[in-house]
């Protein structure tokens, strides 16, 4: 740009306002006075670059132009100390944002603290809502057992982290984690339930549905499996289904099973119109109860009582009735009993012991099969 005479203003298209006026709407103006008169020195001016913008440089005699340029520069050296001042408060608030202990973004993921933390993959996203939502279902869990157990069950700590990476270790034995998202038909393939290693909570009280440690999957179902097995258990008096475990994913249709509750998590939605691992990821978690484990920093005020009135009773998991030959007598006794005894049993037509026995043996194969 060249000074001439006459000019009565300077448009300042710096470098500046052109990568910042993206940011902003402002043109920078610099008058200069018409009064200014640029005298025949002007022959004698050099060429002066800044920038890649190209200036005369008069002789110092002309100190009003000079003076004129250097308020120039002034202005935008201005905004762009003031934008790194607003960028630099910016990044602080940001990192300095936390929840349960841990960082979080200005869109309320959980940072890279809490993922070490927990164990899950960088940048694997979980929202603060999804803690919000296991403090809800730890204090539902603990006010339902205090009820039935005639315990105050109180949980003084949740290790929030722990938790979390325990449910996640537990879904890998479902899931490819490497994939980033599943569209509906890859959803349907996926396991529909599984067995592990935990007592039957008919044994071992309610502490079975919260505490994962050392257990380890032994069987995993297709949804036809899965199925199966619910009703074989359910026509068959005196077979509990505890350790049948079904899983939920994510449908279209949002959150579904016994244990699908108002948690929201849409945040986790794709913008494609698949499931992304971290939406499949929390929907397993809820199914699975998605509330505290025990394990890491978490306790509870005192001990779940162990519901020991249960062993007294014939009353067996699906799966001591299948691995168990006496287990399976005292079931067949059970139920020729409950039959005899039970005057209703011809109205309701329930099936008679050698048919669900046949049941269960047909249980057996498909639990067999299912081994890991």
């Amino acid at each position: 740009m060249l000074v001439t005479q006459n000019q009565s203003s300077l448009n300042w298209n710096s470098s500046f306002s052109k990568q910042e006026q993206a940011n902003s709407n402002e043109t920078f103006n610099l008058e200069v006075a018409n009064d200014i008169e640029i005298q025949s020195d002007i022959k004698t001016a050099k060429k002066l670059e800044i920038n890649g913008i190209e200036y005369l440089e008069f002789p110092s005699s002309n100190v009003e132009i000079n003076s004129a340029m250097n308020s120039a520069v002034s202005p935008a050296t201005a905004v762009n100390s003031a934008l790194s001042q607003t960028t630099a408060v910016s990044q602080t608030t940001a990192s300095t944002a936390t929840a349960y202990g841990y960082s979080v973004d200005s869109k309320g993921f959980m940072g890279a603290d809490f993922n070490k933390a927990a164990g899950l993959p960088d940048g694997f996203k979980i929202h603060k809502s999804t803690l919000d939502a296991i403090n809800s279902k730890t204090q539902e869990y603990c006010q339902r057992t205090s009820l039935l157990t005639g315990t105050n069950i109180v949980a003084t700590n949740i290790d929030y982290a722990d938790t979390v990476g325990q449910y996640y270790k537990l879904f890998e034995n479902f899931v490819d984690t490497s994939k980033k998202s599943y569209t509906n038909a890859e959803l349907s393939r996926l396991p529909s339930g599984y067995a592990d290693t935990r007592p039957s909570p008919l044994v071992a009280g309610d502490v079975a549905e919260i505490d994962f440690r050392g257990a380890q999957v032994t069987h995993i179902f297709n949804k036809q499996e899965t199925e199966h097995l619910r009703q074989t258990a359910s026509l068959c008096q005196g077979v509990d289904t505890g350790l049948v475990r079904e899983i939920y994913f994510k449908t279209s249709q949002g959150l579904l099973g016994d244990n699908a509750f108002d948690h929201d998590i849409s945040v986790y939605d794709s913008q494609d119109g698949t499931y992304s691992i971290e939406s499949m990821f929390v929907s397993f978690m809820h199914s699975q109860g998605g509330g505290m484990l025990m394990g890491g920093e978490s306790s509870l005020n005192t001990e779940i009582p162990v519901r020991q009135a249960f062993r007294a009773t014939h009353i067996y998991s699906l799966a001591d009735v299948i691995n168990n030959k006496q287990a399976q007598q005292d079931w067949l006794d059970l139920d020729t009993f409950l039959q005899t005894n039970n005057p209703y049993s011809s109205i309701f037509g329930e099936p008679s012991s050698s048919a669900k026995l046949k049941m269960l043996q047909n249980a057996m194969e498909i639990w067999d099969k299912a081994r890991v």
